[in-house]
């Protein structure tokens, strides 16, 4: 991917997804219920389905010019998380995170959203970007609600309903 792809803030260098992120991220997130349960399947996935999610992942950015980014602590390089962009064949394109459990707490998710976000309304000129929250994962509400999203009722997706939030951009 080409540096220009990278985002920074005061404390994450965002990434694009790479297949060398498999084991990692599957380490980070993927493995650990308390993190996953809020992410489609909710649950545990095995390292396979996160390389093929890594490939789709990939195919997305070529097709989109935007997609998943892993983040990493500016400190230590340590892999936190991810956040990015996902094109919606039915929406407007989401937005979609996930954190390790040991940050939880410490507004790295929506610095990441903030960084992204500025991404898509300044790079691809995005009038709007949606995010959708399973309805129990209040402090992911509470994230969006902090970047100016608004609620917009619930949608079904992943056989349940998840609370449906909008951002226009002015």
């Amino acid at each position: 991917m080409s540096e220009s792809l990278v985002l920074e803030t005061s404390r994450l260098k965002l990434v694009p997804i790479a297949t060398a992120d498999a084991e990692e991220w599957w380490g980070t997130i993927w493995s650990d219920l308390d993190v996953a349960r809020y992410l489609p399947p909710q649950g545990i996935l095995p390292v396979e389905a996160v390389r093929e999610r890594i490939r789709i992942a990939m195919e997305h950015w070529g097709t989109h010019g935007f997609g998943i980014w892993m983040l990493r602590e500016t400190r230590s390089g340590s892999l936190v998380g991810h956040c990015g962009l996902l094109a919606n064949e039915s929406s407007d394109p989401e937005l979609v995170y996930a954190l390790c459990r040991q940050v939880w707490g410490r507004g790295l998710a929506t610095e990441a959203a903030a960084a992204v976000l500025a991404y898509a309304f300044d790079t691809h000129n995005l009038a709007q970007v949606s995010a959708c929250v399973f309805p129990r994962n209040t402090a992911s509400s509470r994230v969006l609600r902090k970047l100016d999203f608004h609620a917009e009722g619930q949608v079904r997706r992943f056989q349940a309903h998840l609370d449906h939030f909008v951002l226009r951009h002015e």
